[in-house]
């Protein structure tokens, strides 16, 4: 499958691809963060976390890189701090 990638300067002269790519990594690092937490918090906070990887979820769904996108990273996240609890 063929895609073309359009580059557009924007005002400052930053490159938006840049930017939008930026913050996706923070978007992934957010998801991991609340996947490390998510066995820690109580169940109010769950349903606030889920919602906020569903939303996540929903902006990282057009992505390619699916092994670090942020599904990966949150049930990463929540295995390695559900393995933590173990030990």
């Amino acid at each position: 499958m063929l895609r073309a990638t359009v580059r557009v300067q924007g005002i400052n002269g930053v490159n938006e691809e840049k930017m939008k790519s930026a913050s996706f990594i923070v978007m992934r690092t957010i998801a991991f963060g609340i996947g490390l937490t998510f066995p820690f918090v109580s169940a109010l906070w769950k349903i606030v976390i889920l919602i906020l990887f569903f939303v996540f979820r929903f902006i990282d769904i057009e992505r390619e890189r699916k092994p670090i996108g942020v599904t990966t990273l949150f049930f990463f996240g929540m295995f390695l701090s559900y393995v933590y609890r173990l030990f």
